[in-house]
């Protein structure tokens, strides 16, 4: 509770200072501190006598800073006060002067004392709610913002102070309804609309389960300033900034841009305006509009890698891969202990298909930081793109035993999949059988890892009846994949259907996207199962006219070889 009645006075008072100036408060006294009187008789008698003794006080207080001397003058002010707190500028600046020397006790008395007196502005009980709140006395701290609140409805510190009171104290339904009653008034200042707005957007912030609730009103606030009309850059900001906070993508940015266009070039807030549009291009998945703020902020600052990396990464997700190389590139020109941005760079050069660039940038990785996941994993795909299933799977393996120990979660069925693969490629069978099994038991309907397996086995023509009911789980999953449809056709084949495998296989060349020399090599030994010699003749020619194989030629030569000695 100490803690929140801290930072209540805090904002609260910082708020009622700056809402003080140009509002409908009580008019300030003169410079010297001397109020106005009705008439020359009011000086005579007590009152006179107060405000002598006041006047005095006053007059030797700016005597003691006139000497530098503070904490005299401090003690001066305070019996001026005393002596006539009708003066209520003084009484509210002394007061908070004493809160910042941490006097509270005599900072609420003057306060206080200030309140007491016929005509006290709406301010005075401002302040003094926010020292109750302060002193630890909530009832007196809501009955003094309730009377602000009543003597000037059009300015919102009453509110401010009565809803941070209710919000530290838990009281999330009555902050909101303080909201809501302020937002209920009438009033045609634009300052008081985008100020209410900002309160919705701390409530919102506080209480993201009130969001609903209070978004509306929110809406309702900004609206409403707009209505009115906002003037000046900081005031359009501003509304912007609740536009932005209320997700009105599309009644922020054109206020932003705007604003961009009018400010002076060497203006430091352009940056500022634009990292408020790139963050709203981004949320609104506008990769197009990103992409121009970007651009503009790498153009004036072009040696700021952390701009450079951002735009490289937009440009990566519009799929522009040589600008995202080029900036990536140049963030590591600018920042070279910028991890990240080795990464970044890699998957950039995996879809350019430049494994061997890849395999460096990597290495060099390696060595520069220290093991992680990230860059051995990076590496085993690499390397299994380089045909180096060896090396490749050194990496799976440390990049397994770095994520047990600190990252399970990336230990998934596509990591294990891939790492069967490889170790398949490395002639690993039963390592690769034992890894599929690890895939399919995170998810079982996983269909390359169901087709990966069970085409494995059928081709080494173990464990069939397993291979085709797995095989056939890939293809119920995705019934139009040529390579699945394959699988299950030579898988058909090895259990001596061919008849059935021949199906299977026309609807996998039926399927297929681009010639595949495989597919025509397993319709030639089907053909040739079912007798059709010249077909699966044929179809070996077609598999080596896509890609020279020996082993299909080889049987292209046995076949045209055993025709040539059988008798006519």
């Amino acid at each position: 509770m100490q803690h929140f009645r801290a930072i209540n006075t805090w904002v609260g008072l910082s708020l009622a200072l700056m809402l003080s100036t140009g509002c409908a408060w009580r008019g300030r006294k003169s410079p010297t501190g001397l109020a106005p009187t009705s008439s020359r008789a009011e000086d005579l008698g007590k009152n006179g006598a107060r405000r002598v003794e006041a006047q005095a006080r006053y007059a030797s207080g700016l005597a003691h800073e006139l000497r530098r001397e503070p904490d005299k003058a401090l003690e001066e002010f305070i019996l001026s006060v005393r002596a006539d707190p009708s003066n209520e500028e003084l009484a509210l600046d002394v007061s908070r002067q004493l809160v910042l020397a941490k006097d509270l006790t005599r900072a609420l008395e003057l306060a206080e004392l200030a309140a007491k007196e016929k005509g006290a502005s709406a301010m005075v009980f401002a302040q003094l709610a926010v020292l109750y709140a302060e002193a630890g006395r909530p009832k007196d701290a809501e009955h003094a913002n309730r009377k602000a609140i009543t003597l000037a409805p059009e300015n919102l510190v009453g509110y401010y102070n009565l809803y941070m009171l209710h919000l530290g104290q838990g009281r999330t339904e009555q902050a909101r309804a303080v909201l809501d009653e302020a937002v209920a008034r009438k009033s045609a200042a634009a300052d008081y609309w985008l100020d209410l707005a900002e309160l919705y957007a701390n409530f919102i912030r506080t209480k993201p389960a009130e969001k609903d609730k209070a978004l509306p009103a929110l809406k309702q606030c900004l609206e409403r300033a707009a209505e009115v009309g906002v003037d000046g850059p900081a005031r359009r900001q501003k509304l912007a900034d609740g536009f932005a906070s209320a997700g009105e993508l599309t009644r922020a940015v054109p206020i932003y841009l705007q604003l961009l266009e009018q400010m002076p070039a060497e203006s430091r807030m352009r940056d500022v305006i634009r990292q408020k549009l790139l963050a709203l291009y981004i949320t609104g998945q506008d990769a197009d509009g990103a992409l121009v703020q970007l651009e503009a902020i790498v153009r004036d600052h072009p040696t700021n890698p952390q701009a450079n990396f951002l735009l490289a990464s937009v440009a990566y997700e519009k799929k522009d891969f040589p600008r995202a190389k080029e900036y990536f590139g140049k963030t590591l020109q600018l920042a070279p202990d910028f991890e990240q941005a080795y990464y970044s760079l890699t998957a950039v050069l995996l879809d350019h298909n430049e494994d061997k660039e890849a395999a460096r940038l990597l290495a060099t990785t390696r060595e520069k930081f220290p093991r992680s996941f990230v860059a051995e994993y990076y590496s085993a795909v690499v390397h299994g793109r380089l045909d180096e299933p060896t090396t490749s799977l050194t990496h799976y393996r440390i990049a397994e035993a770095i994520a047990k120990a600190t990252m399970p979660n990336r230990l998934d069925h596509v990591f294990f999949f891939q790492m069967g693969a490889q170790q398949e490629r490395a002639k690993l069978y039963e390592d690769a059988a034992a890894t599929f099994k690890r895939s399919l038991e995170l998810k079982g309907d996983f269909a390359p890892a169901l087709n990966y397996l069970g085409y494995m086995w059928a081709d080494q023509g173990t464990n069939l009846t397993e291979a085709r009911g797995l095989i056939q789980r890939a293809v119920d999953l995705e019934p139009e994949s040529a390579a699945y449809l394959d699988s299950l056709a030579w898988v058909l084949f090895k259990l001596d259907q061919p008849n059935l495998a021949l199906t299977y296989i026309e609807q996998a060349l039926s399927l297929q996207k681009e010639p595949d020399a495989t597919l025509f090599d397993h319709l030639g030994d089907i053909q040739r199962a079912t007798g059709n010699l010249e077909q699966a003749r044929a179809a070996w020619r077609q598999s080596l006219q896509i890609a020279a194989d020996p082993v299909v030629q080889k049987k292209l030569e046995a076949l045209n070889s055993t025709e040539q000695k059988s008798p006519p």
